[in-house]
Parts: C-alpha cells; sequence; structure tokens
C-alpha cells in the first residue's frame, strides 16, 4: 500500500510539483558579446604600460632600434609608399617635419585636383576605422579563436589519441592553458615582422606581451569577445599617442 506524506499544517497530502523555470533570454548586449567587449576594453589599461615596458627593455639590450632610427625608418617607408603611388615627395621636407604623415598628405594634395585630395581629418579616419576596429576584429578571430582555440585545442586532442587515458593531457590544466597563450602570443608578435617589412620595432616588442593580455582574456569567462575589446582599446590609444607617425 503507497504511504502519501501529509502535510503538518493542513493534514492533506502534500504533493510536491517540480516547477520548470525557462531559461532567462539574453540581452541584445549579451548576444552581441558588448558586455565581454567593454570588460575587455577596461582591462586593456594593462597592455599600454605592459608594452611600453616590453618596448624599453627591447631597446635597452639592443632587440630594437632606438626611436629616432625607427622615426626615420617610418618616414622613408611613408616616402617609399607614396612613390608606389607614383608621387613624388620632397624627401628632405619629410625627415624634418615633425608630423611626417601630415606633410606626406599636403604634398600629395599638391599634386591632385581638388576633387581628388584626400582631407587629414578623412586619412585619420580611415586610419582608425582600419587600424581600431577592422583590425583588431580580424586579428583576435585569427589568432586566439581559430590558432589559440581551434587549433592549438585541436593539437592537443590529436596528442592525447596517440597516449593512454592515464597519461592525457587536460586541456583545462593551467599549464596548458598559459602555453597556449604565451605560443598564441609568439605566433600574433612574429606576424608584425611581416606587416613591418622585417624590421624589429617596438610594435613587435609590444605585440608580445599584448598578445599575452588579449589570449588571457580569451581563456576567461570574456571569451572572444573580450580579447577583441581589449585590443580594440589599446590600438586606440597607441593611434592617437602616435597620431603624427
Amino acid at each position: 500500500m503507497e504511504r502519501v506524506a501529509l502535510s503538518e499544517k493542513t493534514g492533506t497530502p502534500d504533493y510536491q510539483t517540480e516547477i520548470k523555470q525557462t531559461p532567462k533570454s539574453k540581452s541584445v548586449c549579451e548576444k552581441l558579446g558588448l558586455k565581454s567587449a567593454l570588460f575587455g576594453m577596461f582591462g586593456a589599461i594593462a597592455t599600454v604600460p605592459l608594452g611600453n615596458a616590453a618596448a624599453y627593455l627591447a631597446q635597452k639590450i639592443g632587440l630594437v632600434p632606438s626611436m629616432a632610427e625607427q622615426l626615420l625608418r617610418v618616414k622613408q617607408s611613408l616616402i617609399d609608399e607614396a612613390a608606389g603611388w607614383g608621387v613624388t615627395l620632397d624627401a628632405e621636407a619629410v625627415m624634418q617635419s615633425s608630423c611626417p604623415r601630415e606633410n606626406l598628405l599636403l604634398q600629395y594634395n599638391a599634386q591632385l585636383p581638388p576633387e581628388r585630395q584626400l582631407s587629414f581629418f578623412r586619412s585619420r579616419a580611415n586610419g582608425i576605422y582600419n587600424n581600431c576596429l577592422m583590425g583588431p576584429i580580424g586579428e583576435e578571430f585569427l589568432f586566439r579563436h581559430c590558432f589559440q582555440n581551434i587549433a592549438l585545442t585541436y593539437a592537443i586532442k590529436s596528442i592525447n589519441k596517440k597516449l593512454s587515458v592515464n597519461r592525457q593531457i587536460p586541456l583545462d590544466h593551467v599549464i596548458v592553458k598559459a602555453a597556449r597563450i604565451v605560443f598564441t602570443a609568439a605566433v600574433f608578435s612574429a606576424s608584425h615582422l611581416l606587416w613591418n617589412g622585417g624590421a624589429m620595432t617596438n610594435q613587435v616588442a609590444a605585440a608580445f606581451t599584448s598578445g599575452i593580455v588579449f589570449g588571457i582574456f580569451q581563456e576567461s569567462r570574456l571569451g572572444l569577445h573580450g580579447a577583441i575589446g581589449a585590443h580594440i582599446a589599446n590600438n586606440l590609444w597607441t593611434t592617437s599617442a602616435g597620431k603624427c607617425l
């Protein structure tokens, strides 16, 4: 005979019913990852001083040239870039200018009809769009998502298939995560060598330390969106600081 528990207050059967809770719908900000990106932007406060420290140490040990030499290289690259457009510049004026990009733009516009001239504001806006929005999104998707999160994880899983169960590498181990972060940061830094014509610069040195911070965000709850937010904030700061380079 089945016994039914009685309620102490009413003496009636105490039936317990399961209440199904509907999952809370995510807000638009959460769906787009804007909240994680915003936290990443605040966390990027650490990337700029770390990058500056890495660049300073790299100069001290002779890994990268001095800032004066790097500035000369930037000016020469601008002259070479203009030559590729078919524009002949006054190289001496560019070399002596404190704001070489603005000087280049003035000389460039002087050789064009008014309807084809490019304003300094439009030039800066294009640079910010490419360097501070599309660049960070593309780089984080490539390095942190595709390489760190997918490729390296797949590589570890492939190694585990050849090992016994007791000797397999745990994917969520702190050392494994740190290895993925550091290795991806090294590849990320090396890629800046290609974009700088193979020359070691402060940007290459700083990319390693900032890459570690971005990788930490990728491995945290903030994920890819946090890494993108941190990268955008970092590039906004460095672009505004070096606006005349």
